[in-house]
């Protein structure tokens, strides 16, 4: 799986989210003003989400790379999906936490008497919770990769049609 990073920055008069791809090697964009090499990014913002642009490391935004703006359906979708992907990873997080405090629970010294019983019973019972929790947790990872495709889906038809439209209007 691809290594993902975020940088957030001050472009545009507000606050924006980008993500790069760090095992891409092609990720490199034409030089900034200042001579230093840029990176491709991809902005989340309400108004340009998905949208790609060049950022040096020194002066940030620099350029975008697509010509035109992210609009309608397209538009609608990425934001759709973008906050349903916050969403999973809100409650991937909460179910970690869950676990956590789960094992923390767990007594270490358990003293032999007639309770012994008693807390592995509870034990047994806590490790049934983890294994839901933890098979919640995949399940929810698995619904932010499906996510994260659909949104590249769309994407993807967003760029082809808007081709079709650049392509028709010539002729």
């Amino acid at each position: 799986m691809a290594a993902i990073a975020m940088h957030t920055s001050q472009a545009s008069g507000g606050d924006s989210s980008s993500f790069i791809n760090n095992d891409d090697k092609t990720s490199r964009g034409p030089p900034c003003r200042c001579g230093r090499s840029t990176k491709i990014l991809k902005s989340w913002t309400d108004e340009n989400p998905g949208r790609r642009f060049f950022r040096c490391g020194v002066h940030g935004f620099s350029s975008w790379s697509d010509v035109e703006e992210p609009h309608g359906w397209q538009k609608i979708s990425l934001l759709e999906a973008r906050e349903q992907i916050q969403r999973h990873k809100r409650e991937i997080e909460n179910l970690k936490r869950s676990i956590r405090v789960s094992n923390m629970e767990k007594s270490p010294d358990m003293t032999a008497s007639a309770d012994n019983f008693n807390i592995s019973q509870g034990n047994e019972e806590t490790s049934a919770e983890v294994k839901k929790l933890e098979v919640e947790a995949l399940k929810s990872g698995e619904r932010e990769t499906m996510l994260r495709k659909l949104l590249l889906l769309s994407w993807g038809g967003f760029l082809a049609a808007t081709a079709i439209i650049i392509t028709l209007s010539k002729k």
